[in-house]
């Protein structure tokens, strides 16, 4: 039996540096790996929430950091999703 030491991680980027109006960006997006992601724009700001499978929230976040950039945006903020059942942190543990 093979056990993998990966884990799924949330977490929300919040991004500038695409126009929201304008076509293309979300195939940018996927294009350099975020396929992962989940878009929204809210107060104005473009809201990347992701669900990346990777050994740990830190590498995911950092992965997810550079796919961004590949795209040609760039990371304003990150937002940790803290809101888990008790199974999410025994899984997380």
């Amino acid at each position: 039996m093979i056990f993998s030491d990966m884990q799924m991680c949330s977490f929300t980027l919040i991004v500038s540096g695409f126009d929201h109006e304008a076509d293309g960006f979300e195939d940018a997006l996927f294009e350099a790996g975020c396929d992962d992601a989940t878009g929204s724009v809210q107060r104005g700001l473009r809201v990347l929430d992701f669900q990346r499978e990777a050994a740990g929230l830190a590498g995911a976040i950092k992965s997810a950091i550079a796919d961004v950039r590949k795209a040609g945006g760039e990371v304003v903020h990150v937002e940790p999703d803290n809101l888990v059942s008790t199974s999410d942190i025994a899984a997380r543990a």
